[in-house]
């Protein structure tokens, strides 16, 4: 448990175990980013076993291109999902404190366990799987046998690239909030960002 939201916190504040669980069992459908990082490590792991059956080690443009195809999938669709997500819950699931859940119905107790995991508060895998596919592209190709002299170059302009679609996306697609504020505060990561975080972090 992260120290936000742990029980053990609340105890050493004075609660009782009843009343700190009482106070703080659904932030177990929270979503955190070292969660995202265990889940990345899980799906990509379970990618690759089929892609690397039968020497498909060797094939590393295609598995980057695997890798490129999924990571865009998880950032360009993932508005659609929160609106999916929103319409059914009632309630936008990326953006709703765990203190302020509304369930549907029993069922929706375990089941958003697993649902949750895409859609829910703070860290989504919708978009943030993003993130984790555009790293597993880049090691990829530094893995190759041979290493074209030119890959460092390339990959800065690539993250150039990123970078200005990023801005382009905010100004003439999103557009810049009335409340500047926005721009920076946000739990759901708009498509905008994830371009320009990506490509400033593969460049740094």
């Amino acid at each position: 448990f992260l120290n936000e939201w742990s029980i053990p916190m609340l105890l050493t504040q004075g609660s009782t175990f009843a009343e700190a669980f009482a106070n703080r069992w659904t932030w177990i459908y929270l979503m955190e980013a070292l969660e995202d990082i265990a889940w990345g490590i899980i799906f990509t792991s379970v990618i690759f076993y089929f892609l690397t059956a039968n020497n498909g080690v060797e094939k590393y443009n295609r598995n980057a291109l695997v890798f490129l195809g999924l990571s865009a999938v998880f950032i360009l669709f993932a508005p659609l999902i929160n609106q999916l997500a929103t319409a059914f819950y009632i309630q936008d699931p990326a953006n709703t404190s765990p203190d302020w859940i509304e369930f549907l119905g029993w069922w929706d107790y375990p089941t958003r366990l697993i649902i949750g995991l895409f859609v829910t508060y703070n860290s989504p895998l919708f978009p943030m799987l993003g993130y984790t596919f555009a790293g597993v592209v880049l090691g990829i190709l530094m893995t190759r046998p041979v290493i074209p002299k030119t890959f460092i170059r390339n990959t800065a302009l690539v993250c150039l690239g990123l970078i200005v679609l990023g801005v382009v996306w905010l100004l003439f697609i999103d557009g810049i909030p009335s409340d500047i504020g926005r721009l920076i505060n946000f739990q759901f990561h708009p498509i905008w960002f994830m371009f320009l975080a990506i490509g400033m972090q593969i460049l740094v």
